[in-house]
């Protein structure tokens, strides 16, 4: 009997650590021809409290296919859902025949300090050679075909003599403008981080685009204003990475938990709005204006006071 409920047990932690994070890759043909195709999607699943690092396409996978396109990364999962999905979409084809495996893709899925590596199911996809007709005999060439003038064959070498033209007058420009004395430079206002800012949360609650349906404007404004703020005030790269990259290199920073989960929850409901085309309620649209503001007060470095004796000297 209590080897029952061991067994029992192991299998619901397994069913729990497989439900935990997964990979998948689907292709719409594994039947092609030398050049055709192949569209893959790429999907992982995990709890919304891990960091998910997607494995890295560049130009080819393996040494039989070669990447034609891909798509960016979208985000499938709700506002405080459990689960968090992505999916990218990968356009691939193959220019040798026969019989090839895909390489399994890696996965990285990251909770803290712990770190979990997946990989996709192996695929094998056929890739096939145009047939010929070996019956039919050899034909000769054909002799040199004189071809009739038309004006459409010159229209590209007529554009270019424009281009080359338009090239040439403005180096001219550009050289002549060069030699004229420059003007003095206006004085270079310096803008506190933290101040611009709070200008820009006031001015995006002005205009209220949210009233008007443009929720991605808004959300985009707000969320770019707090990265414009953390790079500028903190430097952090916060405008080239992504939020879990942000939310890694803030927690380093003595900021109470509470900070850190109101910029957690800013980011990522930015980028379901962006991504997911999420509709958030009015409600959460103020909510989260006000959360930024909040952020910016709470982190922005705090101005010390003139002691008495100062003022006093320079009154």
């Amino acid at each position: 009997m209590m080897r029952k409920g061991i067994l029992l047990l192991l299998v619901f932690l397994f069913a729990q650590q497989s439900w935990a994070q997964s990979v998948s890759i689907s292709p719409n043909h594994k039947r092609i021809r030398i050049g055709e195709e192949i569209k893959l999607t790429l999907q992982s699943k995990s709890s919304a409290d891990k960091q998910v690092n997607w494995p890295a396409l560049k130009d080819s996978l393996g040494e039989h296919f070669t990447i034609l396109s891909i798509d960016k990364l979208d985000t499938l999962s709700d506002v405080g859902a459990s689960e968090f999905v992505l999916e990218q979409n990968v356009s691939i084809t193959s220019f040798d025949s026969g019989s090839h495996k895909l390489p399994q893709l890696p996965f990285e899925f990251i909770s803290g300090s712990d770190t979990d590596f997946v990989q996709t199911d192996p695929l094998s996809f056929s890739v096939l050679t145009v047939p010929v007709d070996t019956t039919l005999a050899i034909k000769d060439i054909h002799n040199i075909v004189d071809v009739p003038f038309e004006i459409g064959e010159y229209i590209p070498w007529i554009i270019g003599a424009l281009v080359l033209v338009a090239i040439l007058v403005g180096g001219i420009y550009w050289y002549l403008q060069k030699k004229k004395p420059e003007q003095p430079k206006a004085p270079r206002i310096v803008v506190v981080p933290w101040k611009h800012a709070l200008q820009e949360l006031d001015r995006i609650e002005k205009e209220a685009v949210w009233k008007s349906g443009k929720l991605k404007l808004y959300y985009s404004d707000v969320s770019d204003t707090l990265r414009t703020y953390f790079e500028n005030q903190f430097e952090v790269p916060a405008l080239e990475s992504t939020t879990y990259e942000i939310l890694s290199q803030l927690k380093n920073r003595s900021w109470n938990e509470q900070t850190i989960e109101e910029i957690r929850e800013i980011l990522l409901l930015s980028d379901l709005v962006k991504f997911a085309k999420e509709n958030p309620a009015e409600a959460s649209q103020l909510r989260t204006l006000q959360l930024a503001r909040n952020v910016v007060e709470i982190t922005r470095p705090k101005e010390m006071p003139l002691k008495e004796g100062k003022e006093e000297g320079n009154a």
